[in-house]
């Protein structure tokens, strides 16, 4: 049971096993959403569990409870995508809180906000007292997933998503073998963990397996005049422009290239050989800001000219993923042979770093970057996922749950122990419909007289029917009570939510 003023919480926790040198950064704190589907009150019947789980406030009588729903209308939730959103630099969650929670909800996601400490993350380049300190931010993503695996059966650390924000942009890649996909904005790392490009023959016992590896969904966003983190890449030369927050690396490597190495490397994308436009993302340019925006734009405007000269067998960065001229926005999506995950860049004009206003208003996509998880996940055991309704529409016949995480006979039997109507009613302490409340004690006392009513008459019926036929073939009063029949119409499985076939 999920207490309602635990689904929208900040907690505060310790690191167990901590090693940081001062004992005070072991104290973290994150705050979760859980979405409606676990806590709007409705009975949600969960995986591993062998009865169904009331998914209610903890005080059913209070009257901003909503009313109780009928065992019909029971959802099998299964297991549903941990989300990390991550902020910026100097800002609190609140900052990016508003452009995902609400998406958040309207995807089914589980949604987690963690701290940093002094508003900072330790991403190998960025930024402030995390970074100086040599913070494990890492270790303490990693703590909050298995806390909540461990806490929540609808939570798996296996299917958990990332996205950040500026330093939280860095963070979300430098820590992206924890999760299925990620989502940088406004900041990333320049080189690739080796561990995400891992793939190879691996052989066991003189068994010979070909390993190419899982791949690690990219959605990139930057703005091309951004002069926080710079699209054509931030770096100790002298004669370059400079990144803010001391953000550095050896060489300068523009988004775009990041994006490439990204699509080769990690997701396996054969890409054709380098042409005019990556030569030019690749220039740095001016060192002025307009400097620098024109090479972003000359970057994408060359992959658009180079569409059509490429084979249809060979990745390619194009722009038909996505395109808004009147907000000058261009996605380009790597495709072609041998991808084994997305790798989407989408490159935004007049937006700087998303902060004017504010992040919320400034960056437009917090719907689609929720919809890349949820997609991800949906299409992980071969479900359909349906984009204009947001939701994963059907699963295969050996999946099920929301997402089709799930395995189709836990489904089933779950399901199939629907509770009756007089055990959901003693449950909630009153009858459906009732305007007031009923004892539950009584409720229990009038079922076990209907109980032993109901055997009398089935006892006297059998004797009945035993004397009048006591000299037929026992073959005939072998088919007066079946268990079968009674059971069939209790496992008959009912549509839900969770559980699609079309």
């Amino acid at each position: 049971m999920v207490d309602r003023n635990k689904c929208t919480e900040k907690r505060d926790i310790e690191i167990p096993d901590c090693k940081e040198s001062n004992p005070d950064d072991c104290k973290r704190s994150f705050h979760i959403y859980l979405p409606s589907i676990i806590c709007d009150g409705r009975r949600a019947l969960q995986n591993s569990a062998d009865v169904p789980s009331a998914i209610v406030d903890d005080s059913p009588s209070s009257s901003s409870s909503p009313p109780p729903p009928s065992p019909e209308e029971a959802v099998f939730v299964g297991t549903l995508p941990l989300v990390f959103a991550l902020h910026c630099f100097g800002c609190h969650v609140y900052s990016i809180a508003g452009a995902f929670v609400d998406h958040a909800d309207a995807h089914d996601v589980v949604l987690v906000l963690p701290q940093g400490l002094q508003n900072s993350f330790n991403a190998r380049h960025c930024c402030g007292y995390a970074l100086q300190n040599e913070v494990d931010d890492v270790g303490f993503l990693k703590h909050v997933q298995s806390m909540l695996t461990e806490e929540y059966e609808f939570v798996n650390s296996e299917y958990s998503y990332a996205v950040g924000w500026s330093n939280g942009g860095f963070l979300a890649m430098h820590a992206a073998s924890l999760f299925r996909s990620i989502s940088a904005i406004s900041g990333h790392v320049y080189d690739i963990d080796p561990d995400l490009k891992k793939s190879g023959t691996f052989c066991v016992d003189g068994i010979c397996v070909d390993a190419p590896g899982t791949g690690k969904g990219l959605f990139l966003h930057h703005g091309l005049d951004d002069t926080f983190v710079r699209p054509t890449g931030c770096c100790n030369d002298p004669d370059l422009p400079k990144c803010c927050c001391g953000i550095e690396a050896e060489t300068c490597v523009p988004v775009m290239e990041v994006a490439r190495r990204w699509a080769t490397e990690v997701n396996k994308c054969e890409l054709a050989e380098e042409e005019e436009a990556v030569a030019a993302a690749d220039d740095p340019g001016d060192s002025d800001d307009e400097g620098d925006k024109d090479v972003e734009k000359e970057a994408v405007e060359g992959e658009e000219a180079k569409e059509e000269e490429k084979d249809d067998d060979s990745a390619k960065f194009i722009t038909s993923s996505y395109t808004n001229p009147d907000a000058e926005i261009e996605c380009l999506t790597a495709i072609g042979k041998g991808c084994i995950s997305e790798t989407t860049i989408c490159m935004h004009a007049n937006v700087g770093h998303f902060n004017k206003p504010n992040f919320l208003e400034a960056f437009p996509f917090g719907r689609e970057v929720m919809g890349f998880f949820a997609r991800d996940a949906c299409e992980l055991n071969g479900g359909v996922w349906n984009a204009t309704g947001s939701e994963c529409a059907s699963c295969p016949e050996k999946f099920g749950g929301t997402f089709c995480l799930d395995n189709a006979k836990a489904v089933e039997k779950v399901l199939s122990i629907r509770p009756a109507e007089d055990v959901y009613d003693d449950v909630y302490g009153f009858e459906p419909g009732a305007t007031t409340a009923t004892s539950p004690r009584g409720t229990r006392k009038v079922a076990i007289g209907y109980y032993l009513l109901a055997i009398a008459i089935i006892g006297y019926v059998i004797r009945h029917r035993y004397r009048r036929d006591k000299k037929k073939d026992d073959r005939y009063f072998s088919r007066d009570v079946r268990d079968d029949d009674a059971e069939e119409e209790v496992t008959e499985l009912v549509p839900s939510r969770g559980f699609r076939t079309s």
